[in-house]
């Protein structure tokens, strides 16, 4: 087999291969899947169904959502979704790799991607990185190409406008101003939907993403605050030779010193380590680039030695090994009961602490953890929720003491207080399921 030729498609191969064999084990649902499922169903059944978070972006919940309305499984076409994003994510940094570099260190390239540990375990996630990465290199790729996208990438997550307004000033610098006039005009175009839903909701066209930008400040920060270098050392320890992104980096910029990736990447990784608020999957959105730099950063090290390109790739396979995360299934276990509940039909509203209740229950249910004004769990919120339970025909609330969505800041020294409190009013109606595990605590409340 010429390897030159077919190289690709054997790495795309393997991979397909492991994501068929990682399917076989299981994979618990998880709470942004759950918010973008409940989304979906909300918006295909008009209301009738899930639950809506107005901070999210909208379009992989439609995609999900629109092949829910056809009949089909929504795990089943998240999966697929995935599988045809991750393959297309990895596929796309071998092609743009090789506008700059050798088939060869575009392979390598891929297979940085492709066996990155954090890029593999959360494609059974169904959150939204993956889709937004595709999107965003089909935008660069596009633009070497002298084409333009749609605001597509920066609909599937909101930081991937980065993605635009890079490829935008880079077209300024070099004084290509039609060019520049015309893909805003094209962004725009696409955006306009967005600003039109926005403002029939909710009187502001921009609404979602001023309290997407609030929500970032709010949600759990305490939980994931991390220092600035987070994303170096933990990248490092899934890809040692990412180090080699450095020199790659600097090669490039000696080429082109308005190269697209250098900028985009630069740009997306100042923004993320400068986010309090950090996670392993947001690395997700610039390990394509990292990966183009360190092979490029490799080129002198691998050309034409087969025993140093052999131990690289055996190298990083030993350390995807390593570090692929293992299911959190103690997780799963603990709250299964919980989320899976039964639900009787002719009962009221549903308020919830924890999202994947709606996964299992064909009702609209209402999270208990925001109310769109008020974006972090304490005294304020609980006294807003105790006055909707009072007013409104509520059937039952899902109740936990720990699971992220009823976390109090340490900084905020009434609610833990105000908890107690809360529970304590609930607990005046009827309690039909209550479980205790370490800590944690949850309590399903009947209020029918």
């Amino acid at each position: 087999m010429e390897l030159k030729k077919y190289g690709i498609w054997l790495l795309i191969s393997i991979f397909l291969l492991l994501q068929l064999l990682d399917l076989l084990r299981t994979h618990p649902p998880w709470w942004d899947a759950a918010v973008y499922i409940g989304m979906a169903k909300y918006m295909f059944s008009f209301g009738q169904l899930g639950l809506w978070e107005e901070f999210r972006p909208l379009i992989w919940p439609l995609m999900l959502g629109f092949f829910w309305k056809l009949g089909f499984n929504i795990f089943f076409i998240g999966y697929l979704l995935q599988i045809l994003f991750t393959t297309g994510t990895i596929y796309l940094t071998y092609k743009i790799s090789k506008k700059y570099m050798s088939w060869e260190l575009a392979l390598l390239a891929a297979f940085f991607v492709a066996f990155n540990a954090t890029f593999f375990f959360f494609w059974t996630k169904l959150y939204t990185e993956i889709p937004a990465i595709f999107f965003s290199l089909l935008t660069v790729f596009l633009f070497i190409e002298k084409r333009f996208l749609l605001a597509v990438a920066f609909l599937t997550k909101f930081p991937q406008g980065i993605v635009f307004a890079v490829l935008f000033f880079i077209l300024i610098f070099n004084k290509k101003i039609k060019n520049s006039l015309n893909m805003a005009a094209l962004f725009l175009i696409t955006l306009l939907p967005f600003f039109i839903f926005n403002f029939i909701f909710y009187r502001n066209p921009i609404h979602t993403l001023i309290s997407a930008k609030e929500i970032i400040k709010h949600a759990g920060l305490w939980v994931f605050q991390s220092p600035w270098y987070f994303y170096i050392i933990n990248s490092l320890k899934e890809n040692i030779f990412f180090l080699f992104a450095v020199p790659g980096a600097i090669l490039l910029f000696k080429k082109d010193k308005s190269n697209a990736l250098l900028w985009i990447s630069i740009s997306l990784f100042v923004y993320f380590s400068n986010l309090l608020h950090k996670e392993m999957r947001f690395a997700i959105l610039f390990i394509p680039f990292i990966a183009i730099f360190a092979a490029q950063g490799l080129s002198k090290y691998i050309k034409k030695r087969n025993a140093v390109f052999v131990f690289i790739i055996l190298f990083v396979l030993f350390q995807f090994y390593i570090m692929l995360p293992k299911e959190p299934l103690d997780d799963w276990n603990r709250i299964k009961e919980f989320v899976t509940y039964p639900i009787e039909e002719k009962a009221g509203e549903i308020l919830t602490s924890h999202p994947l209740i709606n996964i299992y229950t064909n009702k609209v249910v209402r999270p208990i953890y925001y109310n769109g004004k008020l974006l972090e769990f304490n005294e304020d919120l609980m006294e807003f929720w105790k006055g909707y339970i009072k007013k409104n025909e509520v059937g039952y609330v899902f109740f936990d003491t720990c699971e992220g969505g009823t976390l109090c800041n340490p900084d905020d020294p009434n609610c833990e207080k105000s908890k107690k409190e809360f529970i304590g009013f609930l607990k005046g109606y009827k309690i039909v399921y209550n479980k205790k595990e370490g800590r944690c605590e949850y309590f399903i409340f009947s209020l029918q």
